[in-house]
């Protein structure tokens, strides 16, 4: 979903900002497997106790979300910067005409 939300923002088809994406996404990041190993946990049955493949979701999803989700945050930044130098006047930093 960032790739994506990245993408149309370089090619200007919305509005908001890589940095509110990254950070939309870095948040949607934590949650998701928080909310995956809360859903694996209540699908176990009442035998079973040990519940370290499910913790597994919540480790590895926020890990991933950590180095991942920043990661691309910059790379789509730069790839904006190099695509959009042109567009904005370096003494004013408005969009030129």
């Amino acid at each position: 979903m960032q790739i994506v939300l990245c993408r149309l923002r370089i090619k200007g088809k919305i509005k908001s900002t890589i940095g509110v994406i990254t950070a939309q996404m870095m948040l949607l990041g934590l949650v998701l497997p928080i909310l995956a190993t809360y859903i694996s946990m209540m699908s176990l049955s009442s035998r079973i106790k040990c519940v370290t493949g499910c913790v597994t979701f919540a480790i590895f999803g926020i890990f991933l979300a950590l180095f991942f989700v920043p990661a691309w945050g910059v790379i789509s930044y730069f790839i904006y910067r190099s695509k959009h130098k042109n567009d904005i006047s370096i003494t004013t930093g408005t969009p030129r005409a």
